[in-house]
Parts: structure tokens; C-alpha cells; sequence
């Protein structure tokens, strides 16, 4: 299919290859976070794996994602904060 080389396939979801960078140019870059360190980790890591299913659409959103148990993980700009606090 022509479009299946735009879009890649996980798990049952589809996800725009587009997604990730989008979320680390406007998220992350575009907030201020710009340690080569930082944008190396959020780039190297698939958000969406970490997702349930039924929320995997929201994965690369500005938003907290819900988990069971009432757990979230956090929006991307803060996991990005976070790991730049880290300073590792």
C-alpha cells in the first residue's frame, strides 16, 4: 500500500513515523529543552510501548496518559525535564 511507507505498524496501532519528532520539536526543543543528551533518550525510547492499548493513540499528545490502577505517565515535556535533571 503507498501510505504504508508513512506510517509504521505497532502493535495493533498504527503510529505516524512523524509522531515522535513532532512531539521532540514541539514539546521538547520547543520548550526550552535542548540537551543533545535529552533529545538522544526521548528519540531512542517508543512512548507508546509503554501505553496501553486503548490509549496508545495519545502517546506522542502534550498530555499525562492513563494507565490502570489510576497510574498515568507523565506528558513528554516533563519526563523530558525530568530526565534532564537527572544530569546523567
Amino acid at each position: 500500500m503507498l501510505l504504508s511507507r508513512f506510517f509504521k505498524k505497532t502493535e495493533s496501532v498504527v503510529v505516524p513515523f512523524s509522531s515522535q519528532e513532532r512531539m521532540i520539536e514541539e514539546q521538547i526543543r520547543g520548550r526550552g529543552l535542548d540537551e543533545p543528551q535529552v533529545i538522544e533518550a526521548m528519540r531512542a525510547v517508543p512512548r507508546h510501548r509503554f501505553i496501553p492499548e486503548a490509549y496508545r493513540s495519545q502517546a506522542y499528545e502534550d498530555c499525562a496518559v492513563s494507565l490502570d490502577l489510576g497510574q498515568t505517565v507523565s506528558q513528554p515535556y516533563i519526563v523530558g525535564l525530568m530526565t534532564r535533571l537527572l544530569d546523567v
